[in-house]
């Protein structure tokens, strides 16, 4: 690890004084920067990063008092230890110094073990209150995106690895300089058994190298209660205990040299953060603690809206089956449906998660057809006049059914529309052109499709190319005013991928 050398401004209108302190101090290898008025020693501070300040106090234009106060009352500099050298003896002007913002006094002449030995216990204490305000604001800041996280939660749309990566970017980024933040930082989530979905993300590297392993027993298991995070950290792999070097081993394979090390495991993650340019301690282990918490969270989300997800999924299915109890000839109509509208969207170009969300709603099309007495819909031949006012309320049937809550909007909205037509010819409404929602204008032609390839009690199957024909064409019963233009435009252009849908799901 390398280490930059502690920087010490002297500051003394004398120039042998600051002759003398730099021969006291260079010796020890810290680096020197003097000045012979409080003006440049200001400015000098506000420029260079400078660990303490050996002051003089009888000073000409500003005495070292002022120059004190006005480091003291710098929000950027007051963090800096600042020294009185002073040949003043007087109580009152201690108070003056104490009272300014001084750490400690220095009595001229000074002595060289004197001089050494402040400088070392000040500088120690700089170091400290350093490591831990960087550990202050790194925690603030994990803090405060968990926060964000969860104001702009949208169980949705929520992504588990664009937020993790977006988390630990920002923290690498946010860090880098500094001397107290790690290079690297691996993030291990379980799957089963023994494997492993890992991450390791690089300062300045994006996206992180991601595989999943499966990890020897017991060289990543948690060694604690499952109720607890414990944190371990070294520096050197030699200081890994026999818990943890396994898991260090593993990590290292994909890391490379590992010069230092703070972890954190539970039964279902691992968090470590790799080579940190100064030696790793309590308080780096309060900040992978605090981060491994919030990855900890943010798993446990990912987890429960993926769960909730699935049941939504299976919810839709079920009531999807259900509406094709009493229809013939029809096996897997809905789901090919779906999948026919998620081909739609996506070369309409419209974004993946609203193509799968289309894709779940759409199976709701007919959820209507439950209200509709089994021998209409099994009747064999053509349907008379009241048979066909029957079906045609299956649209606000199915609207009915599926209510009004937030999350089913779009199953309504194609339930209640997915028999308009472009030209308002369609029903139950009669509503034209882009009236009727885009999510319906999809679904009618991705259901015209599939009737069109099954056999029904009015109709025999059609194969691809003449149902492709009919709707790009017309036919007695079908028309191209029914659809939307541009969307015709795109079934065209992607038919191919209809024929292999229902090839794959037509039994």
């Amino acid at each position: 690890m390398v280490t930059r050398p502690k920087k010490i401004l002297c500051v003394d209108d004398d120039v042998l004084n600051i002759r003398l302190l730099e021969g006291i101090l260079a010796g020890e290898g810290y680096g020197i920067m003097s000045a012979r008025d409080g003006e440049t020693a200001l400015r000098i501070l506000e420029e260079g990063d400078i660990d303490l300040v050996l002051l003089d106090v009888v000073m000409p234009s500003m005495d070292g008092f002022e120059v004190c106060r006005r480091i003291k009352n710098d929000e950027r500099l007051r963090h800096i230890p600042v020294v009185m050298l002073t040949a003043l003896t007087a109580r009152t002007d201690r108070i003056m110094g104490i009272r300014a913002g001084a750490e400690d006094f220095i009595h001229k002449p000074f002595y060289e073990e004197e001089v050494l030995a402040r400088v070392r216990m000040l500088l120690k204490m700089k170091e400290l209150n350093d490591r831990l305000t960087g550990a202050y604001d790194t925690i603030t800041h994990i803090l405060a995106y968990g926060k964000k996280t969860m104001e702009e939660f949208n169980p949705l749309h929520f992504n588990f690895s664009a937020t993790l990566e977006a988390m630990i970017g920002s923290l690498l980024n946010r860090s880098c300089g500094s001397r107290s933040a790690p290079r690297a930082i691996f993030i291990g989530t379980h799957q089963s058994k023994n494997r492993w979905s890992c991450r390791l993300y690089r300062e300045r590297t994006a996206p992180p190298d991601a595989w999943v392993q499966s990890f020897p027993a017991g060289a990543i298991d948690s060694v604690a209660p499952s109720d607890t995070l414990p944190v371990y950290y070294g520096n050197s792999l030699s200081d890994a205990s026999s818990e943890i070097s396994a898991t260090l081993e593993a990590i290292g394979e994909k890391m490379g040299e590992i010069r230092n090390f703070v972890l954190s495991r539970g039964d279902d993650l691992c968090v470590c953060a790799l080579n940190y340019d100064n030696m790793v301690s309590s308080f780096e282990a309060s900040v992978l603690n605090s981060l491994a918490v919030q990855v900890l969270f943010l798993n446990n989300l990912s987890r429960q809206t993926r769960e909730t997800g699935e049941a939504f999924a299976y919810t839709i299915h079920a009531l999807a089956r259900a509406a094709e109890l009493h229809d013939q000839n029809t096996g897997n109509h809905t789901i090919r449906v779906g999948e026919y509208c998620a081909a739609l969207a996506r070369g309409l170009g419209i974004p993946e998660h609203q193509a799968e969300a289309l894709r779940q709603h759409a199976q709701l099309h007919d959820v209507g057809k439950i209200y509709v007495p089994a021998h209409i819909l099994r009747k064999q031949g053509e349907l008379s006049r009241d048979e066909h006012s029957y079906i045609e309320q299956h649209p606000v049937l199915g609207a009915q059914i599926i209510g009004g809550h937030p999350r089913f909007a779009m199953a309504k909205s194609i339930a209640l529309h997915h028999h308009e037509h472009w030209d308002g010819s369609g029903y139950p409404f009669r509503i034209k052109g882009e009236a009727i929602p885009l999510d319906a204008r999809i679904t009618a032609i991705a259901d015209v499709y599939d009737a069109l390839r099954n056999q029904r009690s009015y109709k025999s199957a059609f194969d691809h190319d003449t149902a492709c024909r009919i709707i790009m064409e017309g036919n007695e019963r079908t028309s191209p005013e029914h659809f939307d233009p541009v969307l015709l435009q795109v079934f065209n252009k992607i038919s191919p991928q209809f024929a292999e849908i229902y090839e794959k799901l037509h039994n």
